[in-house]
């Protein structure tokens, strides 16, 4: 595991590992839980992660009885993580091909020669990162090393703007 991908990330695609093929049956479930098990500790002992606390619960989505768990009875302070619950919530009510836009707007008049004088107003409703991380299909735009989540991160980058 490399200690530069992120925790979710790596444990998201073993969790998808779990997803049931057609006409599995749940001795084929059990197994591919005890390797995903096994996927999860290695992951959890691999440098970068190791002195972490975590917790994981893993659902069966159609019975809802856990596949994997560890330390899911415990508190913890709420995490990066997080995110993934207020996403979810906006991805379900909103769509995917929901776009966000920010409405700008002048208080002011605009002489012959296109000088605002006045002001330029941004209204906070639309783009969360407003703007400038956009690529040209319009897909947001990220770095491993985003400087967003840099926290003291020597590696951490700015997105180049478009």
């Amino acid at each position: 595991m490399r200690p530069d991908v992120p925790i979710y990330a790596a444990l998201m695609a073993l969790v998808l590992a779990l997803i049931p093929v057609r006409g599995e049956g749940p001795a084929d479930l059990k197994s591919r839980a005890e390797a995903l098990e096994r996927k999860v500790k290695a992951v959890l002992l691999s440098p970068g992660y190791q002195n972490g606390h975590w917790g994981i619960l893993v659902v069966d989505a159609r019975t809802g009885r856990a596949v994997y768990e560890l330390n899911s009875d415990q508190l913890f302070a709420p995490a990066s993580v997080t995110k993934l619950f207020s996403t979810a919530a906006a991805l379900v009510e909103l769509g995917p091909d929901h776009r966000f836009e920010t409405p700008v707007v002048r208080r002011g008049e605009i002489d012959p020669q296109g000088t605002l004088h006045g002001d330029l107003v941004l209204i906070a409703q639309g783009d969360p990162s407003m703007g400038g991380r956009t690529g040209a299909d319009g897909s947001l735009l990220f770095m491993d090393d985003d400087h967003a989540y840099a926290r003291g991160n020597p590696r951490s980058d700015i997105v180049p703007s478009t």
